[in-house]
């Protein structure tokens, strides 16, 4: 499993949560509905990267999910984007 953010993505993630350099984000699963595993979907959350299943980093800012997580995305990369109409990210497991 690879972790791809866009341009896009990081610089959302530096404006709306104040991130700079270093940071890191972790993509959770959470209940919720997704296409990918029914009864769940991703969420994120604000952590030092710890027990790391994929880590990528993009303008400065470390993404990263942790092997407890590692089931949902089932061997599938996944795609972090910024959704302009929904003014928020979007995840895309493929």
């Amino acid at each position: 499993m690879d972790i791809h953010v866009n341009e896009t993505a990081a610089a959302w993630l530096k404006d709306e949560w104040g991130l700079q350099t270093g940071d890191a984000v972790r993509i959770m699963t959470r209940y919720g509905d997704s296409a990918t595993q029914p009864g769940f979907a991703l969420t994120l959350s604000l952590e030092k990267p710890d027990d790391v299943a994929s880590l990528t980093e993009r303008d400065g800012i470390r993404v990263f999910v942790k092997e407890q997580d590692a089931w949902y995305f089932d061997g599938h990369d996944v795609y972090v984007s910024y959704d302009t109409q929904a003014d928020e990210l979007s995840f895309d497991v493929r």
